[in-house]
């Protein structure tokens, strides 16, 4: 529902603490907990995402996309993932955000595999982009070099949001063009 600005996102179920009967008609009474644990649920929730105003951007693309009407102000991106600067919102349930959700519970969200190849995190950040004008060329570095990089400013004591950093978190940046 682009008009809406949202996208779909799976995650776990916040299990409820109840018995039930077997459905076989036994004795044995079991807990929701004990059912999940043999089977696999995912809920999908709405997140809204994060509008950046940069100079470069669109004045009426962003807002055509939401459906809103044009405020005369550059909107560049809109940002759906769980960057720390601007994570996506829930639109409801128990997490304000979608940095929260993976926070909470990473392997129920991101998967196992996942967890163990980038960390507790979003490994991507998607971005819709509408710029107004010709953007320069951008280089990023490969997932081993932000990693020290990003290591390395930390331990310098460089703020996040420093001018100065040159690496705001430890990711790459793959692009994909459309």
């Amino acid at each position: 529902r682009a008009a809406h600005g949202g996208i779909l996102v799976g995650g776990p179920v916040v299990s409820a603490r109840r018995e039930f009967r077997s459905a076989g008609g036994g004795d044995r009474v079991r807990t929701v907990e004990e059912v999940a644990n043999r089977q696999t649920t995912t809920v999908l929730r709405r997140i809204t995402g994060q509008v950046r105003e940069y100079a470069w951007g669109s004045r009426e693309a962003i807002h055509r996309f939401l459906g809103t009407e044009p405020t005369g102000k550059p909107l560049a991106e809109i940002w759906f993932g769980a960057h720390p600067s601007a994570p996506a919102c829930f639109e409801e349930g128990p997490y304000p955000d979608l940095a929260a959700l993976i926070a909470a519970e990473p392997e129920a969200t991101l998967g196992a595999d996942v967890v163990s190849r980038f960390g507790p995190e979003l490994p991507y950040l998607l971005k819709i982009i509408a710029p107004a004008a010709p953007l320069s060329l951008q280089a990023h570095p490969t997932l081993e070099r932000a990693r020290q990089g990003f290591a390395r400013e930390g331990a310098a004591g460089i703020p996040r949001d420093h001018p100065e950093r040159g690496y705001r978190d430890p990711n790459h940046k793959p692009e994909l063009f459309y």
